[in-house]
């Protein structure tokens, strides 16, 4: 059996790398966020996990 990938495939693709790297881009990031914000690490940790959270359901429930 021959398959063959589409464009939406490499579009699928595309996306969930970007999206993958971008949650990578804020965890270097954090110890910055935590410094300009005057928390912890571990409390700008806990918010841009609940962020995470939030906008992954809110994507999943009103399908943006």
């Amino acid at each position: 059996m021959v398959t063959t990938v589409t464009t939406r495939t490499h579009a699928l693709a595309v996306v969930t790398v970007a999206a993958g790297t971008s949650a990578h881009v804020v965890a270097a990031v954090v110890g910055e966020v935590a410094d300009g914000f005057g928390v912890s690490l571990g409390v700008a940790g806990q918010v841009i996990t609940a962020f995470a959270l939030a906008y992954g359901s809110g994507r999943r429930c009103w399908r943006w």
